[in-house]
């Protein structure tokens, strides 16, 4: 009986070990899709304001965000693009 009793408790150690690393594994991926989605969201924000003219295009180093969000930073780089717009354009007739 002592045996079926320690054994029994060996199964449940070891169930409650796998169940307690997949749940930290889930928490860990969930929280880096959240702060993947913010960032997304607060790169939509800056290249629309962009757009719109209200931030300049200068190339800038590493700025903060606006509180709340001061402890993220943006920064601007430009690069030579490999095509050019008439390429890139679906609406471009083929001669």
């Amino acid at each position: 009986m002592l045996l079926e009793v320690v054994l029994a408790l060996l199964l449940f150690v070891g169930a409650a070990a796998v169940i307690t690393g997949g749940m930290n594994a889930s928490l860990t991926s969930v929280e880096r899709m959240r702060l993947a989605t913010h960032a997304a969201n607060l790169a939509v924000s800056l290249i629309s304001e962009l757009q719109l003219g209200i931030r300049g295009i200068e190339m800038t180093g590493p700025e903060p965000f606006e509180a709340p969000y001061e402890d993220w930073t943006w920064e601007l780089v430009a690069t030579k693009a490999e095509y050019s717009l008439e390429e890139a354009s679906p609406w471009t007739r083929w001669k």
